[in-house]
């Protein structure tokens, strides 16, 4: 396992985050934040009004990145292939 050390301000911050209640411990914080890097990283931000399971958070994001990942492929492709034809 691996340990890490905090910055005097992230040290208030986390504390700060505590005493909302919004937490019940800094592990619950810490893996929210990671939550949200990984939606960061993926480009892929739900909703906050999205109330899936996390199973079904997870499925929607793989489907949303496959579409994106298609769409981008294919941005240059004609949709029909007869219009590709009529326009020139």
């Amino acid at each position: 396992m691996r340990q890490i050390t905090l910055t005097p301000e992230q040290e208030k911050f986390l504390e700060k985050l505590l005493n909302t209640g919004k937490y019940n411990t800094a592990q619950e914080a810490i893996a929210r934040a990671f939550q949200l890097l990984e939606e960061e990283d993926d480009g892929i931000k739900l909703p906050s009004y999205f109330q899936g399971t996390e199973s079904a958070k997870k499925l929607l994001k793989e489907k949303v990145k496959k579409y994106r990942e298609e769409r981008e492929k294919n941005k240059n492709k004609p949709i029909v292939p007869e219009r590709a034809k009529s326009s020139q």
